[in-house]
């Protein structure tokens, strides 16, 4: 069984002779896989932004040999050239991906998932599945368009008091309970289920809190691109395409606004 109760978010940006949208994804969740492949061939862009994704992320999510060697080399260097996504991604797709006895592309469509052996199901992977598509067609550009996720975890660590968290997370334990009472989810066959759940409970009711530097990163990255590219889709967290949204309209507005 797979369905949502939650309403799929999207935004429109046309500035500049550029339009551009933000969709909101949600893994482990096959109506959001629909939703995201229809609005791909309906909107045929030509660039996709992957905001949930950084250069570091798709190394420590994908690349299990190679997390330590990475994560040591690569999260500190930041720069345009680490935007670029594609080649990397066409090459893990050549390679490891084919080799993987985690991840798997469904027959006949470009929805890639995560195998779960033990209960025999599948996890779709919005990251994974918005990058196949872009790698197959030739014409669509593909970004990275999130921080390091080890850089927003440092920045809550030096910025907020310990008893900050601690209220966030015992106030998204009871969110949860909640939620979960009234079936408002699937119910969790495993950890990996709890994680997902519980991280879209915590974008939902703290996303300003927690995750304010990820939106304000994620716009600057989307404004950037969109000043160059005309009709780039940018993907993000369902419940934080409103914050990120807000980000990219003052980012635009502002810089419309300033002097030459």
């Amino acid at each position: 069984m797979n369905y949502t109760n939650t309403t799929i978010n999207e935004r429109e940006l046309f500035i500049m002779n550029h339009k551009g949208w933000l969709y909101g994804t949600l893994y482990d969740d096959f109506a959001s896989a629909d939703h995201l492949m229809y609005r791909f061939t309906f909107r045929n862009p030509k660039g996709i932004i992957l905001g949930d994704l950084s250069k570091t992320d798709l190394f420590y999510n994908y690349h299990n040999d190679k997390r330590n060697y990475y994560l040591g080399l690569k999260l500190h260097n930041i720069n345009n050239e680490n935007l670029i996504a594609r080649q990397e991604m066409m090459e893990y797709f050549k390679k490891d991906f084919q080799n993987s006895l985690l991840f798997f592309k469904q027959h006949n469509d470009y929805i890639c998932a995560l195998a779960d052996f033990k209960n025999n199901l599948k996890i779709f992977d919005p990251n994974l599945s918005a990058s196949y598509y872009a790698c197959y067609h030739d014409n669509i550009k593909l970004f990275y368009g999130g921080n390091a996720k080890i850089l927003l975890e440092e920045d809550l660590a030096i910025n907020m008091e310990l008893s900050e968290l601690q209220k966030c997370y015992v106030e998204s334990i009871d969110k949860y309970k909640l939620l979960a009472k009234y079936n408002c989810f699937n119910p969790c066959m495993n950890l990996v289920d709890f994680n997902i759940h519980f991280k879209n409970v915590v974008q939902a009711n703290n996303a300003e809190l927690l995750f304010d530097k990820k939106c304000q990163y994620s716009a600057s990255v989307f404004r950037k691109i969109h000043e160059i590219y005309d009709e780039n889709l940018f993907l993000m967290p369902n419940n934080l395409v409103d914050l990120t949204y807000s980000y990219a309209y003052r980012i635009i507005f502002k810089n419309l606004k300033s002097p030459k």
